[in-house]
């Protein structure tokens, strides 16, 4: 199940941002639901670099001086894939990719040509294990002399990993936090 900014919106609508330290481009921000650590998270910034360690994980990116606006947007949009590149040190319990066996599977059904192809495909993928290890078993036992005519002998070459549920999540985290902490310094001014 794909994580989606909804579904990340729900997660946090009870959470409230305090903020710990607030420095230029030091900071401290405090996120959780009051009355619970469940899914809170910190994030601490200083020059050029942003932390968040939480529930979800913990992850470090690197790429401008103020991370604030690195990862700035009004509407809850993330760029995982980019954001990934500035990736500095990744959890240890998960990482920010994993292994998918859907993608191996939609993959592999890319060398197919015709419908047939994809049929003996199917029936042969529908007899492993549906994880890593038979995927892997799957493509070290596969012929490419057979009779359809399917060679992955480049196969190796695909990427059969997705980014992982806890990554975007703290990759939308930190989106929604730095939108919370700008209504909060514009309250502050108005106040």
């Amino acid at each position: 199940m794909e994580l989606t900014a909804e579904k990340f919106l729900k997660d946090v609508k009870q959470h409230r941002v305090t903020v710990i330290k607030d420095d230029g481009m030091y900071r401290h921000l405090l996120v959780r639901e009051p009355g619970t650590v469940c899914q809170s998270f910190n994030i601490v910034t200083s020059p050029g670099i942003l932390f968040y360690y939480g529930d979800m994980g913990s992850f470090t990116f690197s790429r401008v001086q103020d991370m604030f606006e690195f990862f700035r947007d009004s509407k809850l949009r993330i760029n995982a894939h980019y954001w990934s590149e500035k990736l500095v040190s990744v959890d240890r319990h998960g990482g920010y990719k994993a292994f998918s066996f859907d993608k191996f599977k939609t993959n592999v059904l890319d060398y197919c040509e015709t419908e047939a192809q994809k049929e003996w495909i199917r029936s042969e993928l529908n007899s492993i294990e549906e994880d890593e290890f038979g995927a892997v078993e799957f493509y070290r036992s596969f012929k490419s002399d057979n009779e359809y005519g399917i060679d992955l002998s480049d196969f190796w070459e695909c990427d059969n990993n997705e980014y992982t549920p806890r990554y975007l999540w703290c990759c939308y985290a930190v989106v929604w936090t730095i939108q919370q902490y700008d209504l909060l310094l514009i309250q502050n001014k108005s106040a």
